[in-house]
């Protein structure tokens, strides 16, 4: 099944990957036959080109997920440190992506043009690093 998304129009790459596939289509003596197989292809491309985009629930149940986790491993034990990092790091993960998705609307497209996703990639800082020295142990 195909569904096109309105969004898709006022992506900037739109029109070049509609061009790609309706030029990259055999032509046939039968002008119909043609132009059916046109539109497939340009369907089978943008149905390929529109599963790049973000799918924000999914995204926010898996965060959500993590949470509820590393919540009940709390009530059994205090977390350690990197733990703490990474419930940190979920939680600011989700406050930005809701922010996101008010200013998108759920379109995965930014007013400016922009892919959100790259944005979302970009607002991601680099793990801390591990420690590489080792302590000796303490009796």
């Amino acid at each position: 099944m195909f569904r096109f998304e309105n969004h898709w129009a006022e992506h900037p790459d739109f029109m070049k990957i509609v061009e790609l596939h309706w030029n990259s289509t055999a032509y046939f003596a039968n002008a119909a036959r043609t132009l059916s197989a046109k539109f497939k292809q340009v369907r089978t491309g943008l149905k390929q080109w529109g599963k790049g985009f973000l799918n924000f629930n999914k995204l926010l149940h898996n965060c959500d997920w993590v949470l509820l986790l590393l919540d009940g491993l709390e009530e059994q034990r205090p977390l350690f440190d990197l733990e703490s990092i990474l419930r940190r790091l979920v939680k600011q993960h989700i406050a930005k992506l809701l922010e996101l998705k008010d200013l998108t609307g759920n379109k995965g497209i930014l007013s400016d043009g922009s892919n959100l996703e790259m944005k979302i990639q970009a607002s991601f800082k680099p793990w801390p690093p591990f420690p590489t020295e080792r302590t000796p142990l303490q009796a």
